[in-house]
């Protein structure tokens, strides 16, 4: 063998022997985590039960449990066994480069530190606890950045599996299954950045404020990440115009409030109730793709618009395609309701098959501008029942003298409204109304049809031909007359205009 060879094999041999018997010596003394502590105590600390090293630079651990606080937050990690590679030489540079890590059981706790403009009293009792660091009530001083290079942190490549626990502000998640990502990010408030994110995780459940569950019996699956931003600046929901995610999704809700981020641009809709959602997310940089397609089977639902409630049982898909890649397409359908005036709580149908649907924008971020979400909004209802006309009552201008008293009917109608205009059509029925006119009372057949028209809200007015109210068969009986003989009367609009002030 070549002489150079074998004095090779040996250096590299005893290298060998040497870094083994240096680096798990000092990852084995308690020293070397009080050495390590005492570089910034009040910006990190890391502790472990046990570590070792096979080879150069990969360090294996277990019990491992590190936190730390930046001027802002304040966070914990925490893995029974966890393992990395790091380069050396970059660290001259203030560059951390890690590779290959793996972490099982992963946990982490992620809370505010207070600040001055902003109160978080009502849900600091929720916050995660982090070992060794007080949860503050009082804001914290403004940090002035020092004069210096900051620290280059990467991780490539890292890994985690098991069964995760993360509690981030008020909300819990128990996670089961595999992550993996790039992440990049520079200290002293710089950017922050998460690439090749892969997610195939069980959905446990998600609790929020302590004991509400709000998702459970889940499941996510696709791949998600993060453009560079700085944290410091895009704060909340201005974080989510960076972020990518293309993953399937299905899981069990008891709050749909989330919805009305997006739905409330629809003339104020509100969504609450609990289902089940299944269906496959496509959002990129705050605009939903073609693909995205979500589907709620609810058990549970009511819908909020204007004055009035619909609630009872029902489905919503929201929609994006590739024959309409810039809108998106909703539909809420109900089975069985109840509609309600909201003030009143008076029924006013009773029966299955309203519907509403929408077409509005996929831009969901940034938040606030001029721009419209809504393009379209439509209300269906199908021939349905009135349970008590009574409550119609409220429709009919207080000077006129006609009364609705009471008895059964049925309802039919669509409304369709948009950024320009409105137009729909209501027709109301019935062959057993009770009804009066002054001192008269009378049972009838009664036939209300109501049709609006406004393309363009102007000052021509809403067109409201064929509009007509037709009363038949009716009997009308007092003190006085008794029961008269049955008599017809109508009131039709052929051609007509309101003015609306």
């Amino acid at each position: 063998m070549n002489p150079w060879i074998k004095k090779t094999i040996a250096a590299v041999v005893i290298f060998e022997i040497f870094y083994l018997l240096l680096i798990n010596l000092a990852l084995s003394l308690p020293v070397t985590q009080t050495l390590i502590n005492q570089i910034k105590p009040d910006k990190f600390a890391v502790s472990w039960d046990r570590a070792w090293s096979w080879y150069p630079f990969r360090v294996h651990a277990t019990g491992v449990s590190a936190n730390g606080q930046t001027g802002t937050q304040q966070w914990q990690v925490d893995s029974p066994q966890a393992s990395a590679s790091i380069s050396l030489i970059p660290l001259i540079w203030k560059s951390v480069n890690l590779s290959s890590t793996d972490v099982t059981d992963a946990v982490f706790h992620l809370r505010p530190r207070p600040r001055a403009d902003k109160d978080h009293a009502k849900i600091r009792p929720f916050f995660a606890p982090i070992k060794n660091r007080k949860l503050e009530t009082e804001p914290v001083p403004a940090v002035v950045k020092k004069k210096g290079k900051s620290w280059d942190i990467s991780v490539d490549g890292i890994h985690a599996s098991g069964s995760h626990r993360v509690w981030v502000y008020q909300l819990k998640a128990a996670l089961e299954g595999e992550l993996e990502a790039s992440i990049n990010f520079q200290t002293r408030g710089g950017p922050f950045s998460l690439s090749k994110g892969e997610v195939d995780v069980d959905i446990g459940s998600i609790i929020i404020n302590g004991d509400r569950e709000v998702v459970r019996n889940g499941l996510l699956k696709g791949t998600l990440a993060f453009a560079p931003f700085v944290p410091k600046e895009n704060k909340g929901l201005k974080a989510l115009e960076f972020l990518s995610i293309d993953a399937d999704l299905k899981t069990e809700t008891d709050s749909l409030a989330f919805l009305n981020f997006y739905l409330e641009g629809f003339y104020g809709m509100k969504v609450a109730g609990r289902g089940n959602i299944d269906g496959h997310l496509n959002y990129h940089l705050g605009k939903l793709k073609a693909g995205n397609k979500v589907l709620i089977a609810a058990d549970e639902l009511a819908v909020d618009l204007l004055a009035y409630r619909a609630q009872g049982e029902g489905d919503i898909r929201l929609e994006v395609t590739e024959a309409e890649p810039d809108v998106m397409d909703f539909e809420i359908k109900f089975g069985e309701l109840d509609g309600l005036h909201t003030k009143s709580n008076e029924v006013l149908v009773r029966g299955d098959g309203i519907s509403f649907s929408g077409k509005g924008r996929t831009q969901l971020l940034p938040v606030g501008g001029d721009e419209r979400i809504a393009s379209y909004l439509a209300v269906n209802v199908p021939s349905i029942k009135v349970p008590d006309l009574a409550a119609y009552q409220r429709f009919l201008p207080p000077a006129w003298k006609f009364k609705l008293r009471g008895g059964e009917g049925e309802l039919k109608g669509k409304a369709e409204l948009t950024q320009k205009g409105f137009a729909g059509t209501t027709r109301l029925t019935s062959t057993a109304a009770d009804v009066s006119v002054k001192d008269f009372q009378f049972a009838a057949d009664l036939d209300i049809n109501m049709n609006v028209d406004a393309p363009e809200i102007a000052d021509s007015g809403v067109d409201v031909s064929g509009s007509y109210v037709r009363i038949d068969n009716a009997r009308l009986s007092n003190k006085e007359t008794g029961t008269s003989e049955p008599w017809r009367a109508s009131f039709e609009i052929e051609q007509g205009r309101v003015k609306l002030l």
